[in-house]
């Protein structure tokens, strides 16, 4: 197999024919973009990543790399499954991302986003929805979504 080299353009083209792929072979339940980051996420990153040449600046990571966990939600996370734990504020302020919305990080923390596993290179985060990837990856489609659910349910 010839690896592509590693650049945004070969990433955002390399996401666009997988995720086209997964909506023609995968099961008949992908509807869609978000159906894929919804249910299939780290199968996209890993399938799309291993499209590409090597690159220590290519990789795949979760929101739940940004966060900070207690004792008893590490105990939670193993029990139920769940994701929470506050947002490692030194770490998102290192990678340049901030609360989107004028939102306060004590807000961000009440919201569920669940998780998600994104495409990481040269500090941009991609995935199905997203080929043309965001500096912070609050401003990927999954988690719009999961601030305007939120935002909805608290009206």
């Amino acid at each position: 197999m010839e690896y592509l080299k590693v650049n945004q353009e070969n990433l955002s083209n390399s996401i666009c024919v997988l995720r086209e792929k997964y909506l023609s072979d995968e099961p008949t339940f992908l509807k869609s973009f978000s159906d894929i980051n919804g249910s299939f996420c780290y199968s996209f990153a890993e399938e799309t990543i291993d499209k590409l040449d090597y690159s220590e600046d290519l990789y795949q990571m979760s929101d739940e790399d940004f966060r900070n966990y207690t004792e008893a939600e590490l105990d939670m996370v193993e029990k139920e499954g769940e994701i929470c734990g506050a947002w490692n504020i030194p770490l998102m302020e290192e990678w340049g991302i901030n609360p989107p919305n004028n939102l306060s990080w004590d807000k961000m923390n009440k919201i569920y986003f669940g998780y998600h596993v994104f495409i990481v290179l040269d500090k941009k985060f991609y995935d199905a929805e997203c080929p043309e990837g965001v500096s912070n990856f609050f401003n990927l489609p999954i988690y719009k979504r999961a601030i305007e659910t939120h935002n909805v349910q608290r009206r």
